[in-house]
């Protein structure tokens, strides 16, 4: 059944390092997808990252250390946050993205792009250099959307 959504995505550090910004955009624009709302922002507060990522589901598979990887590297450089809507939207974009696990995500996604591997990352002690985040249901992407667009859903 076909449903028109909003949902987000959350460019991290990486997809400005590797200049990726606009080749990711593309894949989701090439789908339909529309920009409602985008915002770049240098170096994001811990306070507000804490408010995306939150506790819950790292709770749920115990791995708090690696939430706060994730805030310490997304705090560490530029971020942009893109509201997009269509149909199925936020199906649409786990699609696009891929498996978290950047080996298991299938080719074409975005995660498939991604260097680093969370074996990697964890023998260094740091979050995976992923370059982009999604929310995994309606009611993520609304509380996500709400917090950086202040834009009730």
């Amino acid at each position: 059944m076909s449903q028109f959504e909003k949902t987000l995505i959350m460019l991290k550090p990486e997809a400005f390092r590797r200049n990726l910004v606009d080749k990711i955009i593309s894949q989701f624009t090439s789908k339909g997808l529309k920009i409602v709302a985008a915002r770049t922002i240098d170096n994001p507060s811990r306070e507000l990252l804490e408010l995306h990522y939150s506790s819950d589901e790292f709770i749920r598979l115990n791995k708090l250390h690696i939430r706060e990887r994730v805030i310490t590297y997304c705090s560490s450089g530029r971020i942009m946050v893109v509201l997009f809507e269509g149909e199925n939207a936020i199906e649409l974009v786990r699609k696009i993205i891929g498996d978290r696990n950047p080996r298991l995500s299938g080719p074409g996604t975005i995660r498939s792009w991604v260097d680093d591997s969370f074996e990697d990352a964890d023998a260094r002690g740091e979050a995976m250099r992923d370059l982009i985040h999604g929310p995994r249901s309606k009611e993520e992407a609304m509380r996500q959307i709400q917090l950086w667009f202040e834009e009730k859903v």
